[in-house]
């Protein structure tokens, strides 16, 4: 997926022979093909995309930094109640490759999501 007209694609140092133009974009698609396994409770695409010791904080952890997929694969066993669809879009994403050797990759974006329930309330 390209990006947005008006995102910011900032790789940190000068774009070399070694480091091509697409990776933004790259990263970008990888990041939507992570978001649509989620918004489909599609564990095995989600897992075959995280690093087993991702760390994040989530709103649920109420501050806790969480280690791992044990948490979010709960999410995807127990869905919330109700959600028949939903889709996410990325908006105002900047990428930052960090690292001579590009091996590290920073994506900041906000995340609009829209779902439905059974009774087709938004």
């Amino acid at each position: 997926l390209p990006p947005p007209p008006n995102s910011q694609m900032d790789h940190g140092a000068p774009l070399t022979d070694d480091l091509p133009l697409s990776l933004g974009e790259e990263i970008l698609k990888l990041t939507a093909t992570l978001l649509s396994a989620i918004d489909t409770h599609n564990y095995p695409l989600y897992e075959s995309l995280s690093h087993p010791s991702l760390t994040t904080y989530e709103p649920e952890s109420a501050g806790t930094l969480i280690e791992g997929l044990d948490f979010h694969k709960f999410f995807f066993e127990h869905p919330p109640g109700g959600e028949v669809s939903a889709l996410s879009q990325i908006c105002g994403p900047a990428v930052r490759v960090l690292g001579s050797e590009g091996n590290v990759v920073v994506v900041a974006y906000t995340r609009v999501r829209q779902s439905v329930d059974g009774e087709g309330k938004v």
